[in-house]
């Protein structure tokens, strides 16, 4: 909506490596952040970050108002959503609760039975946990 821009690619940097030089007025700046992982966990445990920074060719555009200027602590690299805390042991009664409701109801009722009516009961508890749990991991997985 603001137009098209060109960056450069000025250098790639690892975590701990010094930051790039602070912008003059007018500049802009892009820094691209992904995960890097070596050895046999390396396809779901990243060990680090890597990042790209490019520097805007030509003059910067001023934020649109209502925007965001600046990044929230959940959204920087590896960060896990710490929020999903509460919701999540709110699911983990849920299935708890769904699990011994099944096991009563298989005494009451039989076996098919319990599984008809409570099978998708555990299956919605169970994903309400998973999907939950997924939030506390780190963002770049």
């Amino acid at each position: 909506a603001q137009g098209a821009f060109t960056y450069r690619v000025d250098r790639v940097r690892h975590a701990g490596d010094p930051l790039p030089v602070p912008l003059s007025a007018g500049a802009g700046r892009l820094t691209l952040v992904t995960s890097v992982a070596s050895g046999w966990r390396s396809r779901w445990a990243p060990s680090g970050t890597v990042y790209v920074d490019a520097t805007l060719q030509g003059t910067a555009v001023a934020i649109p108002p209502g925007r965001p200027a600046s990044v929230p602590a959940p959204e920087d690299a590896m960060a896990g959503d710490t929020g999903a805390l509460m919701p999540l042991v709110l699911w983990l009664q849920a299935l708890v609760l769904v699990a011994l409701a099944v096991v009563w109801a298989r005494v009451r009722w039989g076996t098919w039975q319990t599984w008809l009516i409570g099978g998708p009961l555990l299956l919605a508890a169970l994903w309400g946990v998973s999907s939950t749990a997924v939030q506390l991991l780190p963002n770049l997985l």
